[in-house]
């Protein structure tokens, strides 16, 4: 590899790299990693060689895996090394094998790491006991500085995620991504569960899991799971004042689960960005949720993507109305939205001072006179 061959000849430490969308192998890899390992790589702190979704021209498999695992661990034997902070190998078709070896090498690290970021999205992962075994060990290791984990288009179960929760809450992680890892709503109450006594998560994602009720239980036990996640979400946004950010993007999100989220928002005071879009959600649900709003700390909210209509509009306006609601962007694209709605919004909107943005776009009743009205207004507050 002439890249490799490079490295080594260098005089000077390189502090990142960057071999996204490259077509290395494993092998290329290894001459990679061996060049670093001889001098170059002395200062290096962010490595990526992440592929963009669906090209995959990097393919290491397993075996780059275990090369990156072999990697890590050198650090133990080289003290004049400066640690690797940021690792991004989404889309490098890891495998499961791979991610075992690579969690497995960060577990025995852990006390010396200084690894801060870790992508490994997208790689066809299917998450066992080994793989939360080494994963919790990391994070159950005090000195371990992960704060940015990014596991989302993989598989998880819900029994996996549980086993690993009770470690994660007691991290030092700040953002997680969980996206699309085939969680189910048991998932989601054992999440919110845990993360009621956790005070350092920021960011949660858990975008594109399909979160309905399973069709494989008797209404009894639907409603014993609805209750529980009732309970845990409003108990969780109730008490929990680190979390800032909460995406549940196309999940399939029911009613009654939003309706908690604003029972919850009613006495919370650190989420700014709340992201609800392509649920489906109802009239009914939105005017639930928004009278938790009035108070909160919400500084973004995202309804793009669901079934509101004019009610829902008019139940976002009497909320906009309030001189105590903080909020500055809401977005309401691709919804049922006529013109009645759209001038209560516009109503809401004379004594607002903190709306800077209303989206309205693909709400096909609305007139494009009143649009303008409506942006003359956001503009006041620019």
């Amino acid at each position: 590899m002439v890249l490799a061959e490079a490295l080594r000849d260098t005089k000077y430490p390189i502090v990142a790299l960057n071999f996204a969308n490259n077509e290395l192998s494993h092998k290329d890899m290894h001459n990679l990693c061996s060049a670093l390992v001889q001098g170059a790589g002395l200062g290096l702190v962010h490595l990526c060689l992440s592929n963009v979704e669906a090209l995959q021209k990097n393919r290491f498999g397993w075996q780059g895996g275990k090369i990156l695992a072999d990697f890590l661990r050198m650090q133990l034997r080289r003290p004049d090394l400066i640690k690797l902070q940021i690792l991004n190998l989404s889309g490098t078709t890891l495998g499961t094998k791979g991610a075992e070896y690579l969690l497995h090498a960060m577990a025995d690290t852990a006390a010396v790491s200084s690894l801060a970021e870790l992508d490994i999205s997208k790689n066809e992962i299917i998450f066992g006991q080994e793989h939360m075994k080494h994963l919790c060990e990391v994070f159950d290791e005090k000195k371990s500085g992960l704060v940015i984990l990014n596991i989302s288009s993989n598989q998880l179960s819900d029994d996996m995620l549980g086993m690993l929760l009770p470690s994660l809450c007691k991290s030092y992680v700040t953002h997680l991504n969980l996206d699309s890892t085939k969680l189910t709503l048991r998932g989601l109450a054992s999440f919110f569960q845990q993360l009621r006594s956790n005070y350092t998560l920021q960011s949660a994602s858990l975008s594109g899991n399909d979160f309905s009720l399973p069709e494989d239980i008797d209404d009894d036990q639907s409603l014993t799971l609805m209750r529980q996640i009732d309970y845990f979400l409003s108990e969780c946004l109730s008490t929990n004042q680190a979390l800032v950010t909460l995406r549940l993007e196309r999940c399939q999100l029911y009613d009654r689960a939003a309706r908690a989220i604003g029972k919850g928002m009613a006495t919370n005071k650190s989420l700014q960005c709340l992201l609800l879009a392509g649920n489906c959600l109802s009239d009914e649900c939105v005017e639930a949720l928004f009278k938790g709003l009035v108070q909160s700390t919400l500084k973004r909210v995202d309804f793009s993507s669901n079934k509101l209509k004019n009610a829902g509009a008019k139940a976002i306006a009497e909320v906009i109305k309030s001189p105590e609601c903080k909020i500055q962007e809401i977005d309401l694209t691709n919804n049922f939205i006529e013109s009645k709605g759209a001038t209560e919004l516009h109503y809401g909107m004379i004594t607002n001072r903190h709306l800077r943005s209303l989206k309205l776009a693909m709400n096909v009743g609305i007139s494009y006179s009143l649009l303008l009205k409506i942006k003359k207004s956001l503009n006041r507050n620019r």
